[in-house]
């Protein structure tokens, strides 16, 4: 697990896993582009933030997972929907307000454009989001525009041989 925390900016944390906050989408977005590199070996992580900003604290939580497929594209899959259930919330790591399971499909467009921004070149795949935890009240569009951009530069930066905690932080310091 790696904890950033930037002042007047935010906090992200993000570690390999986070399997109850699992969920299968009721419904999907998704994009594609040319792959731009050679393939690589799978990759999984999980993303939680919360932004620091004039007293408001928005969060949000994602995972997805990297797969490799022979092709000259990079697929990005984001599933919406909530999974319904006993035990469907859990504590994140950031706050003590325990996340609901799922992404709600009003988030979902926001989320896959983070996911897919053009700041990284990918090899050739399909990522997809499969991890979801939405605070009912300090979450939106932009929280989730956010974290996905974060997911996405832990996955490359792993995809990459980077260092992971210099992704996350960058991105932080630019929020």
């Amino acid at each position: 697990m790696i904890i950033v925390e930037v002042p007047r900016h935010g906090i992200a944390v993000t570690d390999v896993d986070l399997p109850r906050a699992a969920f299968v989408g009721t419904g999907e977005v998704s994009t594609e582009r040319r792959a731009t590199h050679d393939p690589a070996d799978p990759e999984r992580a999980v993303v939680e933030v919360l932004r620091r900003h004039s007293g408001i604290n928005p969060r949000a939580l994602l995972g997805g997972r990297f797969d490799p497929e022979p092709t000259d594209r990079t697929v990005f899959r984001v599933g919406y929907g909530a999974d319904t259930g006993p035990n469907r919330t859990f504590l994140g790591r950031l706050w003590s307000h325990p996340l609901s399971v799922g992404l709600p499909e009003e988030y979902a467009q926001a989320t896959l454009d983070g996911l897919a921004v053009d700041d990284f070149s990918w090899p050739p795949g399909t990522l997809r989001i499969d991890r979801a935890g939405v605070d009912e009240i300090g979450s939106s569009a932009s929280i989730f525009n956010r974290a996905a951009t974060a997911l996405a530069a832990v996955i490359h930066a792993k995809l990459h041989g980077r260092d992971v905690e210099a992704a996350l932080r960058d991105i932080v310091t630019s929020w």
